[in-house]
């Protein structure tokens, strides 16, 4: 098993897992909600390393570990440290052993949203132009309007309480954000279906398993048929995985199907 090396960047801390087969490539994770971040043990590092491609799993800013505060612009703004990392414009600390990091210099840069984290990865460029040109989606979250008018097995008020209330000390300032309204569907500048000119230039993998029962696999299809007729992005692919559900297993797989793809 993969282990990573738990990580401070500026405000993010996260754990990296650096690949020693190849140092061009690496892939930043932007998880799901709710959740207590990485635990180290990342089964979708392990398939990123696989492939030589090492893999970034950050806190988001305000949430766990990470310094500041929760809110929409510094989920972005999450993605926005790693990859000033992951480019060398500044160095990280191993919290273990308080030393610096060797300067890294990764060429290319991969973002992966899956689930909650999908629903973040579409706005990469909301606040400025960045490097990266490829991010995979897996179970995105990519309107937030159509989800609440499902009957899912994660309902949006349960998890609007466990995020405000059971969760508030961990994503810390939640509640007092944007994220509500935007979760509840009312603010369509932050939401993803509703902004895909931002995706422009860009190639685009979207996998979705097709016994996912919390975001509904037909969500991504409708989210990749808009992008495709929109004829703004580089590529865009999307992939029904069958048999899964909304899971860690299907992240990997997804990972794992996407790099496939990406590495040929």
């Amino acid at each position: 098993m993969t282990k990573g090396k738990l990580i401070k960047l500026n405000k993010v801390i996260g754990f990296f897992y650096s690949s020693e087969v190849d140092e061009s490539v690496a892939v930043i994770n932007l998880a799901g909600a709710p959740g207590f971040g990485d635990s180290g043990n990342s089964k979708t590092a392990q398939v990123c390393n696989s492939f030589g491609v090492s893999y970034l799993s950050p806190d988001y800013i305000g949430m766990c570990r990470s310094g500041g505060e929760f809110n929409f612009k510094s989920s972005v703004e999450t993605i926005y440290e790693c990859v000033d990392f992951l480019t060398g414009k500044f160095l990280g600390t191993d919290i273990k052993t308080g030393k610096k990091l060797a300067k890294q210099k990764f060429n290319e840069i991969i973002l992966l949203g899956s689930s909650f984290g999908g629903s973040v990865a579409p706005f990469v460029e909301k606040f400025k132009k960045i490097e990266i040109k490829k991010i995979i989606l897996v179970a995105p979250v990519t309107d937030w309007i159509a989800q609440n008018n499902k009957g899912m097995e994660e309902p949006i008020n349960e998890f609007l309480n466990v995020m405000s209330i059971g969760m508030k000390n961990v994503w810390r300032g939640f509640s007092n954000s944007e994220w509500p309204e935007i979760i509840k569907g009312n603010i369509k500048e932050m939401n993803p279906i509703d902004n895909t000119n931002l995706l422009a230039d860009k190639e685009v993998f979207i996998l979705h398993g097709n016994k996912d029962k919390s975001i509904s696999w037909k969500d991504s299809e409708k989210f990749f048929e808009k992008i495709k007729n929109e004829g703004l992005v580089k590529n865009v692919f999307f992939e029904k995985l069958k048999n899964f559900g909304h899971s860690g297993s299907a992240v990997s797989e997804g990972v794992k199907r996407a790099l496939r793809k990406i590495r040929v």
